[in-house]
């Protein structure tokens, strides 16, 4: 009796979120999205015959490095706007609000969002890994599709995280985007403060270096994701992936938990 009511119990929290997943998949692919991923992977494609052409030496491994970043950027840049303009849309159009007025919690209405949103970067890291393929060993462009995957959800939580805490386009996507870049600059910025060129001595040393280790410890390494050398130079190793994989998971449980509390303390 008691697994019984147990297994209803399961069913009855696991069912909203795969509605709101599939509410989401069909929203995002209503606002034309393939259309902006075909635009995406052919602008890659124009990246890398410029850049064979560019190439006088190792022109498959400047190929590949370059189509890499772009696609990577193109598509951190895709879904973010995605996640927040389909939000942004519900949160004006009171969506958001007929929705939390149903049977439903405020839990799995994020997570079914966020599991919708993972299904639409899946097709987008799958095709990226498929175009950098023609660049790239079959490993390399395996580690680095899946790398990107592990960097579309990070954008995806951060996304909206941001959108509840800003409630506004422009906003919610410069902290997305100025979060984005500075995880993707902070290890270079560290080892600038810890180097020759900057003075060892005084308050305004420590203080930044200071800083920015705070800083570091919050967000996430996104220097060690999705790697143009691995590209060019064949896979890395299992413990590069580790981390990677690692990370991410710490990541999303900081974003969620920091969604979470935002959504629950707002009265709609």
């Amino acid at each position: 009796m008691d697994t019984n009511k147990n297994r209803r119990r399961t069913t009855a929290m696991i069912n909203p979120v795969w509605i709101m997943a599939r509410y989401t998949l069909l929203e995002g692919l209503r606002n034309r999205f393939f259309w902006l991923l075909g635009a995406l992977l052919g602008s890659g494609v124009l990246v890398a015959l410029f850049a064979g052409q560019l190439a006088v030496s190792e022109i498959r491994e400047t190929q590949g490095a370059l189509l890499g970043g772009f696609l990577r950027l193109a598509a951190v840049l895709l879904i973010a706007l995605l996640v927040l303009t389909i939000q942004l849309r519900e949160l004006h159009d009171k969506g958001l609000e007929l929705l939390l007025s149903l049977p439903i919690s405020r839990s799995s209405y994020f997570f079914g969002k966020f599991l919708g949103f993972s299904l639409l970067a899946l097709p987008v890291s799958l095709l990226c890994g498929l175009l950098v393929f023609s660049c790239a060993t079959p490993e390399g462009a395996a580690t680095w599709a899946l790398s990107l995957y592990c960097e579309l959800l990070i954008t995806i939580a951060l996304s909206q995280l941001c959108l509840l805490s800003f409630e506004q386009l422009p906003a919610a996507f410069g902290a997305v985007l100025a979060i984005y870049l500075f995880s993707r600059i902070l290890t270079g910025l560290l080892q600038i403060s810890r180097g020759p060129i900057m003075p060892q001595e005084g308050w305004m040393q420590t203080g930044l270096e200071t800083a920015l280790s705070g800083m570091a410890f919050l967000l996430p390494d996104l220097e060690r994701f999705t790697r143009a050398e691995w590209l060019a130079y064949g896979a890395p190793d299992w413990g590069a992936m580790g981390f990677v994989l690692g990370q991410t998971g710490v990541c999303l449980l900081l974003l969620w938990g920091s969604a979470l509390f935002d959504l629950y303390r707002k009265s709609l």
